[in-house]
C-alpha cells in the first residue's frame, strides 16, 4: 500500500499542508469524517493520525487518484501532485427476491414454488451454484423440492436436510429460469 507521506526538516507535520486541487470521481475524501472538496486542506499530522479516509461509491472501477498543492506555510511549495487510489474489487452477492409466496395443500400435485422469482448480480454475468431449502415445517417423510436439469445446470436434492443444491455454469437469466421452474 502506498502512503501519502511529506517531510520537511524545518517544519512540523502540522505545518506542511496538502490542499485539494482536484477531487476523486469515483468517491470522497474524508478528514475526520467531514467531505473534503476542491480547495479543502489536511496536514500531514492529520496523515499521520489517520484522520484522511478515501469513502468509495461502490461502482466497479479499479482505480481513482486526487490531485493536491504541498506547502509548508513559509512559501515553500510542491507542484500540483497527483495520488493514485487501487481499489480491490469485492465480489458481490448474487441477490434473489421473492416474487409470489407459496401455498400449498398436502397432497396436492407438485407446484411451482416462484414463477416470479427475480435474480440478479451486479457483477458477474454467470453463476456457478444455487442452494434453495424449506425454511419451515420440513418433514423429511413426506417434503420434497423438485427440478428437472436444464441450461447445463443440474440439481441434487438431500432428503436428511431438506437442501436442494444446483451446479453447473449459467447464466443469470438462465439460473433465474431454473429456480422458477422449481415444484
Amino acid at each position: 500500500a502506498t502512503v501519502l507521506k511529506a517531510t520537511d526538516v524545518d517544519h512540523l507535520a502540522t505545518e506542511l499542508t496538502f490542499t485539494l486541487n482536484d477531487v476523486p470521481i469515483h468517491g470522497v475524501l474524508q478528514k475526520g469524517g467531514l467531505s473534503l472538496g476542491l480547495g479543502g486542506t489536511c496536514s500531514q499530522d492529520d496523515l499521520d493520525n489517520s484522520l484522511l479516509s478515501y469513502i468509495h461509491d461502490g461502482s466497479d472501477t479499479l482505480t481513482d487518484n486526487f490531485k493536491f498543492i504541498l506547502t509548508d506555510g513559509a512559501g515553500g511549495s510542491v507542484a500540483e501532485t497527483s495520488f493514485d487510489i487501487t481499489l480491490t474489487p469485492i465480489n458481490d452477492a448474487p441477490s434473489a427476491t421473492a416474487g409470489a409466496t407459496l401455498t400449498y395443500t398436502e397432497n396436492d400435485s407438485a407446484t411451482v414454488v416462484d414463477a416470479t422469482l427475480t435474480l440478479s448480480d451486479s457483477d458477474s454475468a454467470t453463476l456457478q451454484g444455487a442452494i434453495v431449502t424449506i425454511s419451515s415445517g420440513y418433514l423429511s417423510a413426506e417434503d420434497r423440492l423438485g427440478f428437472v436439469d436444464a441450461f447445463g445446470i443440474s440439481g441434487s436434492w438431500s432428503q436428511a436436510t431438506g437442501i436442494l443444491s444446483l451446479s453447473g455454469v449459467g447464466t443469470v437469466m438462465e439460473y433465474q429460469t431454473a429456480l422458477r421452474s422449481i415444484t
